[in-house]
């Protein structure tokens, strides 16, 4: 994501914690915003984690972390 663009959607993110909005209106603010974001190919959104649980939780649901940690 280029810079201003990265700027308004991590500020965007900002206010929407701040907000009155709740954890699962959130949610689904992320997961259209995200939809959204994909359809332009727009990347570098996951810079944006450990600012909102709700936007971490939408995003590990669509983009699960790869597990690095195998028992044998």
């Amino acid at each position: 994501m280029t810079g201003e663009r990265a700027a308004i959607f991590g500020q965007f993110i900002e206010q929407l914690v701040e907000s009155d909005v709740g954890v699962l209106e959130r949610e689904e603010t992320y997961r259209v915003l995200l939809e959204v974001l994909e359809d332009f190919e727009v990347k570098g959104m996951e810079g944006y984690l450990n600012i909102d649980p709700a936007f971490d939780e939408v995003w590990n649901d669509k983009y699960p972390p790869e597990v690095t940690d195998y028992e044998e």
